[in-house]
């Protein structure tokens, strides 16, 4: 009888060893799944679309003022000649803390271009706008992360682009 009540409580433990495996592994998947979810997170640097046609170009801010007592920030401009009725810019590294400044200026102010702000698709714009009189359009704003812009017009002109963040 003894023999018998020995063997059951450890069959019992063996299946409470049997759980507790299960569970560790469970917990063990459960976390590399996190961080991998975690670490694939940078690589979407950009709105998402599922538009093959999209294909954005990716601005690197570099530093601006640097080793000056002032405060400095980051900045990019350019030139830029539109090869495409639409073009797609994306940012990376932006923070919350700093503000962020888009402009641009057509060579031509009488060929407007549609501009537009995203966040995390490209179907959705966060914020949008059209070049003035002067060929100019300007947004101030704050996010972190990632965004893009997209800049669109049916005449291919010139245009000057600045990013600060």
């Amino acid at each position: 009888m003894r023999d018998a009540v020995m063997a059951a409580g450890r069959a019992s433990a063996d299946r409470g060893s049997d759980e507790v495996r299960q569970m560790r592994h469970g917990f063990t998947i459960g976390c590399i799944l996190l961080a991998g979810a975690s670490v694939a997170r940078p690589v979407m640097a950009q709105p998402f679309t599922l538009n093959d046609k999209i294909k954005p170009t990716e601005i690197k801010l570099q530093p601006y003022r640097e080793g000056s007592g002032k405060a400095g920030g980051r900045i990019y401009g350019a030139v830029i000649t539109q090869t495409q009725e639409a073009q797609y810019f994306f940012v990376q590294g932006v923070s919350i803390y700093s503000p962020n400044y888009v402009g641009i200026t057509a060579d031509d102010p009488s060929a407007p271009v549609q501009v537009s702000l995203h966040k995390e698709v490209w179907d959705q714009p966060n914020l949008r706008g059209q070049t003035d009189n002067a060929g100019r359009w300007d947004a101030k704003f704050k996010t972190s992360g990632d965004f893009g812009s997209r800049s669109h017009r049916a005449k291919f002109l010139r245009d000057t682009q600045s990013w600060c963040g």
